[in-house]
């Protein structure tokens, strides 16, 4: 890929040859556009032709600006082909214009580096250019179109109407022999492309991976969900046995509870029932108690009735009475009344007495009960 150094800044040119070439070639980018910007400036600054005094001052005006420009365009290096070009600071005529002079190159040290990608030229701002280029690239016909005189410093100067002052020719700038970077370049570039696309094929690798691996764990999660619904319906469906069941149960619950309930409201009624039937048992029963009290006591005084009156024991079989009622009275006793009394002298009376009511009695009458 050609290069060479700018007339004007001293900076390194690098230009692709697959672009169209510039008629500015020994100038950069950036010292090309600020020419163009300044021609077109000039251009635009059209007036009338002043009278007196003023006339002098706007000629001296524009001859400046247009040394200025032929000032920056004429830097140029020694003729021995050295890489460093040396800028001419002075003309002629006179210092060149501030505003058409490039800041000073920097040393190779401090300079950016270059752009691995291929160089685009920018397009140029709207307004006259100047020709600078030498006459190899120069058409072989003579005669100036009429483009190129209006695009010629010439033209711009006529156009203003004001006459320049004489000034030193314009020196055409040698040919900087700079160093081929071409085929560094062009390397440069094949390893690029060669990084671009292996960096491709790693994306798509990577892409690959990351499909793949989306995929396995879609997969897996699907597998998952599975395992999940297959645990949610065997879970489901035990739960709803279970719930059948214990609704099953809780209908016999309630239906043995609704029996339970019409039991113990016939249970109630029944010792309703009881209770009253007990009441008038519990009266007939204090009926009874007292009548058997009664005859208790009735038979007790039998008993006492029955007994023997003289020793107060049931009186064996046969017992005696006495005429006068009382009785009875155990064979024994009878016997022995009867004989302690025939023998009491002092109660003597040839016959025996009662023991209960001492009466006299004839005699004791054997009975049986």
């Amino acid at each position: 890929m050609p290069s060479a150094k700018c007339f004007s800044c001293n900076d390194l040119i690098v230009r692709d040859p697959r672009l169209p070439v510039s008629r500015a070639d020994g100038l950069c980018n950036l010292c090309e556009r600020r020419i163009n910007n300044q021609l077109f400036h000039i251009e635009k600054k059209k007036v009338t032709k002043p009278k007196g005094k003023g006339r002098n001052q706007l000629s001296t005006t524009t001859s400046s600006l247009a040394r200025g420009l032929a000032c920056t365009l004429g830097h140029h290096g020694s003729d021995d082909g050295s890489s460093r070009a040396t800028p001419n600071r002075t003309t002629p005529t006179g210092p060149c214009h501030p505003s058409l002079r490039g800041p000073p190159a920097p040393p190779i040290w401090q300079r950016r580096p270059m752009s691995p990608s291929p160089w685009t030229a920018p397009k140029p701002p709207p307004g006259p250019r100047v020709d600078i280029s030498g006459p190899a690239t120069q058409p072989r016909n003579p005669a100036v179109s009429q483009g190129q005189k209006k695009m010629s410093m010439g033209y711009v100067l006529q156009e203003t109407g004001y006459k320049e002052e004489p000034r030193a020719p314009l020196i055409k700038a040698p040919t900087i022999k700079a160093p081929d970077y071409s085929d560094r370049m062009f390397k440069f570039l094949e390893e690029i492309e060669e990084l671009e696309s292996r960096l491709r094929e790693r994306d798509s690798e990577l892409e690959a991976i990351r499909a793949r691996e989306d995929r396995r764990v879609a997969e897996k999660m699907r597998q998952r969900e599975k395992e999940l619904e297959a645990k949610m319906r065997k879970r489901d469906l035990a739960i709803r046995k279970e719930i059948d069941r214990l609704r099953e149960k809780l209908g016999q619950s309630e239906k043995s509870l609704a029996e339970t309930q019409s039991g113990l409201q016939t249970a109630q009624k029944q010792l309703f029932t009881i209770k009253s039937y007990l009441g008038k048992s519990n009266s007939e029963l204090e009926t009874a108690k007292k009548e058997l009290s009664k005859v208790q006591n009735e038979l007790e005084e039998s008993k006492e009735q029955d007994r023997c009156k003289i020793c107060y024991n049931k009186p064996n079989e046969p017992s005696f009475i006495i005429p006068c009622g009382h009785g009875p009275f155990c064979t024994d006793c009878a016997l022995d009344w009867g004989d302690t009394q025939m023998a009491d002298e002092d109660h003597y009376v040839g016959y025996p007495t009662c023991p209960v009511c001492r009466g006299i009695e004839t005699d004791f009458v054997r009975v049986y009960v």
